[in-house]
Protein backbone atom coordinates (compact mmCIF):
# COMPACT_ATOMS: atom_id res chain seq x y z
CA UNK A 1 0.00 0.00 0.00
CA UNK A 2 1.11 3.28 -0.85
CA UNK A 3 0.15 7.12 1.16
CA UNK A 4 0.39 9.39 -1.75
CA UNK A 5 -2.26 11.76 0.00
CA UNK A 6 0.19 14.41 0.03
CA UNK A 7 1.34 14.81 -3.68
CA UNK A 8 -2.80 15.61 -4.02
CA UNK A 9 -4.85 18.69 -2.65
CA UNK A 10 -7.67 17.29 -3.50
CA UNK A 11 -7.69 14.66 -1.64
CA UNK A 12 -6.59 13.20 1.82
CA UNK A 13 -5.37 10.21 1.80
CA UNK A 14 -5.04 8.30 -1.26
CA UNK A 15 -4.46 4.91 -0.65
CA UNK A 16 -3.12 2.60 -3.48
CA UNK A 17 -2.94 -1.17 -2.84
CA UNK A 18 -0.17 -2.80 -5.22
CA UNK A 19 -1.47 -6.26 -6.45
CA UNK A 20 -2.73 -8.13 -5.56
CA UNK A 21 -5.01 -6.33 -3.61
CA UNK A 22 -7.50 -6.86 -1.11
CA UNK A 23 -10.82 -8.81 -2.45
CA UNK A 24 -13.90 -7.13 -2.63
CA UNK A 25 -17.28 -8.79 -3.21
CA UNK A 26 -19.74 -7.43 -5.33
CA UNK A 27 -22.98 -8.54 -6.53
CA UNK A 28 -24.56 -8.14 -10.39
CA UNK A 29 -27.28 -6.00 -10.57
CA UNK A 30 -30.49 -7.18 -12.16
CA UNK A 31 -30.25 -5.54 -15.47
CA UNK A 32 -26.93 -6.65 -15.69
CA UNK A 33 -25.46 -3.69 -16.55
CA UNK A 34 -23.40 -2.24 -13.39
CA UNK A 35 -22.53 -3.78 -9.33
CA UNK A 36 -23.25 -3.31 -5.95
CA UNK A 37 -21.25 -3.40 -3.30
CA UNK A 38 -23.42 -4.99 -0.98
CA UNK A 39 -21.12 -6.60 1.91
CA UNK A 40 -19.07 -4.10 3.31
CA UNK A 41 -17.42 -6.22 5.71
CA UNK A 42 -14.20 -6.11 3.38
CA UNK A 43 -13.82 -2.65 2.73
CA UNK A 44 -14.75 -2.10 6.99
CA UNK A 45 -11.29 -4.56 7.42
CA UNK A 46 -9.38 -2.06 5.61
CA UNK A 47 -10.20 0.76 6.41
CA UNK A 48 -9.86 -0.51 9.93
CA UNK A 49 -6.13 -1.75 9.59
CA UNK A 50 -5.94 2.26 8.44
CA UNK A 51 -7.34 3.64 11.29
CA UNK A 52 -9.99 5.34 9.50
CA UNK A 53 -14.00 4.95 10.33
CA UNK A 54 -16.01 1.96 8.68
CA UNK A 55 -18.81 2.32 6.80
CA UNK A 56 -22.27 1.55 7.12
CA UNK A 57 -23.92 -0.07 3.86
CA UNK A 58 -23.60 -1.00 0.82
CA UNK A 59 -23.18 1.34 -2.25
CA UNK A 60 -24.02 1.15 -5.90
CA UNK A 61 -21.26 1.22 -8.67
CA UNK A 62 -20.51 5.01 -8.75
CA UNK A 63 -21.61 5.04 -12.68
CA UNK A 64 -25.21 4.12 -12.21
CA UNK A 65 -25.47 7.64 -10.34
CA UNK A 66 -23.24 9.87 -12.60
CA UNK A 67 -24.14 7.92 -16.36
CA UNK A 68 -20.02 8.48 -16.59
CA UNK A 69 -18.48 5.57 -17.70
CA UNK A 70 -14.90 7.11 -16.16
CA UNK A 71 -16.60 5.79 -13.41
CA UNK A 72 -17.22 2.16 -13.62
CA UNK A 73 -15.24 0.62 -10.40
CA UNK A 74 -15.76 3.10 -8.48
CA UNK A 75 -18.02 2.90 -5.33
CA UNK A 76 -18.77 6.49 -2.93
CA UNK A 77 -20.13 7.27 0.44
CA UNK A 78 -20.92 10.68 0.37
CA UNK A 79 -21.96 10.88 3.89
CA UNK A 80 -18.17 9.61 5.28
CA UNK A 81 -17.25 11.23 8.94
CA UNK A 82 -13.97 12.42 7.16
CA UNK A 83 -15.28 13.51 3.77
CA UNK A 84 -16.64 11.58 0.99
CA UNK A 85 -14.92 8.47 0.63
CA UNK A 86 -14.20 6.32 -2.63
CA UNK A 87 -12.56 3.14 -3.15
CA UNK A 88 -11.92 1.84 -6.98
CA UNK A 89 -11.94 -1.59 -7.69
CA UNK A 90 -9.75 -3.80 -10.30
CA UNK A 91 -9.53 -7.69 -11.32
CA UNK A 92 -6.44 -8.93 -8.77
CA UNK A 93 -5.33 -13.05 -9.91
CA UNK A 94 -4.07 -15.40 -6.89
CA UNK A 95 -1.40 -16.79 -9.02
CA UNK A 96 -1.03 -20.25 -6.92
CA UNK A 97 -4.61 -20.45 -7.96
CA UNK A 98 -5.04 -18.77 -10.92
CA UNK A 99 -8.36 -17.13 -9.82
CA UNK A 100 -9.13 -13.56 -10.88
CA UNK A 101 -11.62 -11.54 -8.67
CA UNK A 102 -12.31 -7.74 -7.78
CA UNK A 103 -9.84 -6.25 -6.03
CA UNK A 104 -9.30 -2.85 -3.93
CA UNK A 105 -6.99 -0.55 -6.21
CA UNK A 106 -7.58 2.71 -4.21
CA UNK A 107 -9.17 4.60 -1.39
CA UNK A 108 -9.73 8.21 -1.43
CA UNK A 109 -11.23 10.82 0.62
CA UNK A 110 -11.87 14.03 -0.60
CA UNK A 111 -11.88 16.90 1.39
CA UNK A 112 -15.33 18.53 2.97
CA UNK A 113 -13.83 21.65 1.17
Amino acid sequence: MKNVGDLYRFCRPCNFFIDPGPAIKVSLEPNGKSFHLKDVEPVNSVLSVLGLPEVPSGVQELNTLTGRSEDINNYRWEDYPRGPLEIELGLCRDKTSLMTYPCLVSITIYSKN
